[in-house]
């Protein structure tokens, strides 16, 4: 980090920055929160947003190494092809009547808002963590707002002297109940088999053409969305979706674990280049998105480059009798 700003002070010196109208980055901010699905608490008196939920992209920069699978064109990537066979040799887990799926989500979100009135927005990050408990269309979930980590230390003393961290709610805990979960997928409808499941995605795709994002990232989002853990995806559904992914044009990486690093690079016009990068454990499950800022177009002063702005952990889901339980394995 210290290189990199070392690097942008040689640059200035070089060749100073042109000084940016208020008024385009403020229309930058509004572009971004508009690309990206927000989930920042809502505010009455300071205007926020939140990169949250970010995989959208116009333009794909990857490399890949395949290999060929019997049975399955395109070429899948060696490394997932590995998972995914894995993955079809478990066996799904039992679902007894009156259980409940948990899983356990640790997200670290980049957050704007005014800390004074009047004043210009300054970013930190938010990070939080959310307990779920699932049993069908009923959803109970635990959050609990951990911190705000600034990038300078008088705008984080100014957010505590303004309270703003009782705004966001930070180390408190908040229990919410919904017994008709909006918008889910039924992974029952989704098929284990890598072919089928390609025209499935391929239909649900083509069901709203989006003129903006590349077809592969539309699939990536899609393969994200059904490897929630609260869907509980059985592990044929997993491999294939991993098959799935494995086919498209990404960049992969073993990691020291078994687990598989997938990475893709994009641009976005008016906002910046950003890589996202997604993990598959050894068992299939999708465990971490992670979105990184590789620079901002205009810049967003003070956010370092190379900023984790939205990163998602997550839990394997597990089987437990009631709303509330957690796993012994915990």
């Amino acid at each position: 980090m210290r290189g990199d700003t070392r690097l942008r002070e040689l640059l200035t010196e070089i060749a100073p920055p042109p000084d940016v109208p208020e008024a385009q980055i403020d229309a930058a901010r509004i572009a971004l929160h508009d690309a990206y699905r927000g989930v920042a608490r809502p505010v009455t008196h300071r205007r926020r947003w939140s990169l949250a939920g970010a995989t959208a992209a116009i333009a794909v920069v990857v490399v890949a190494v395949a290999v060929l699978v019997p049975g399955s064109t395109p070429s899948v990537d060696a490394s997932l092809a590995e998972i995914a066979l894995a993955t079809r040799g478990l066996e799904a887990a039992d679902l007894p009547a009156g259980s409940f799926v948990y899983s356990r989500l640790d997200r670290t979100v980049l957050t704007g808002r005014q800390i004074e009135e009047g004043a210009p927005e300054s970013e930190y990050l938010l990070s939080e963590t959310v307990d779920r408990w699932v049993q069908g269309a009923v959803e109970e979930t635990a959050t609990t707002v951990r911190s705000a980590t600034f990038f300078d230390r008088d705008l984080e003393a100014a957010y505590y002297a303004a309270g703003l961290d009782i705004d966001d709610g930070v180390g408190e805990t908040t229990t919410r109940r919904v017994s008709d979960i909006a918008n889910v997928k039924d992974v029952t409808k989704w098929s284990g088999d890598t072919s089928t499941l390609r025209r499935q995605i391929d239909a649900e795709l083509a069901t709203a053409i989006d003129p903006v994002l590349d077809e592969d990232i539309r699939t990536l989002r899609l393969v994200q969305e059904l490897m929630d853990p609260r869907l509980n995806a059985p592990p044929a559904l997993r491999a294939a979706l991993i098959e799935i992914v494995g086919g498209l044009d990404l960049e992969t990486a073993e990691l020291a674990d078994g687990s598989v690093l997938v990475a893709v690079e994009y641009e976005h016009p008016g906002i910046g280049s950003f890589l996202q990068e997604m993990e598959f454990d050894t068992a299939g499950y999708l465990r971490v998105s992670r979105l990184i800022a590789v620079e901002f177009e205009p810049p967003l002063p003070g956010v370092p480059l190379r900023t984790v702005v939205d990163q998602a952990v997550w839990s394997r889901p597990s089987v437990v009798d009631a709303a509330g339980d957690f796993p012994k394995s915990r």
